[in-house]
């Protein structure tokens, strides 16, 4: 499998995105109750969602390919009893795990960052159980696809059906694919599209987040999002 492309202004984002609480919790709350047993998150970073998901699961996994975050990762969660942490890429985790060993895996805005997205999708069918949950949250829509995007390590942007066929090719069963953060196309595509930033303004960043994500999460409750900035996934492994 294609190694996950990797470049050194991705820490720096997950820096300026660490404090999105807003964003997490929504992100989280989508997955609901899909989340569950023995949880493997691909992509953990310095721990902003497997401190939360510390709260909520028996145990995790947690697979972070950057040595910095992943002593980042340790500092912060490695004293807990019900993780454990690879600083390994996620084709090597993935080439390694026992066949059927979790219930759950998540991936928050990781898949983008894998060439071989399919290989990876199969890979991550063979790890889970019979009835687990796959977990993803992508970017969404091509058109979006920025310098930022190409600076980060991105070798795509997802349309939401072009996901689900990707799953589903997998072998899974998709319970859930939505669109997800409306509004924020409209500062994507002024900062990122047309102006090219290619660094994420944490003052921005944390203003979006504690009066943009409410917004827009209160107007998808209850009109949904035809288009969003991202894609929301959950995959289930068939019990048979």
């Amino acid at each position: 499998m294609t190694t996950t492309n990797e470049n050194v202004g991705l820490n720096d984002a997950i820096d300026a995105l660490d404090s999105l609480h807003n964003y997490r919790d929504w992100i989280l709350d989508e997955f609901g109750a899909a989340i569950k047993g023995h949880t493997v998150e691909i992509g953990a970073g310095s721990g902003n969602i497997s401190e939360k998901l510390l709260q909520i699961v028996s145990s995790i996994d947690a697979v972070e390919p950057s040595t910095e975050l992943s002593d980042r990762l340790t500092a912060r969660l490695g004293d807990r009893d019900n993780i454990t942490i690879y600083n390994v890429s996620a084709e090597d985790w993935l080439d390694a795990v026992e066949p059927e060993s979790c219930d759950t895996i998540i991936m928050v805005s990781v898949l983008e960052h894998i060439e071989d997205d399919v290989g990876a999708l199969g890979k991550m069918h063979r790890a889970l159980r019979p009835g687990g949950a796959l977990l993803i949250f992508v970017p969404a829509l091509m058109y979006l696809f920025s310098k930022l995007d190409h600076e980060h390590g991105h070798f795509c942007r997802y349309e939401k059906r072009e996901l689900a066929l990707k799953v589903e090719g997998a072998g899974f069963e998709i319970v859930r694919n939505k669109y997800i953060d409306l509004i924020g196309i409209v500062p994507w595509l002024i900062f990122n599209k047309w102006m090219q930033k290619t660094e994420f303004d944490e003052g921005m960043v944390r203003l979006y987040d504690r009066f943009g994500i409410p917004l827009t999460r209160f107007i998808e409750k209850f009109s949904g999002s035809p288009l969003g900035k991202n894609v929301l996934l959950i995959g289930e492994k068939p019990a048979s």
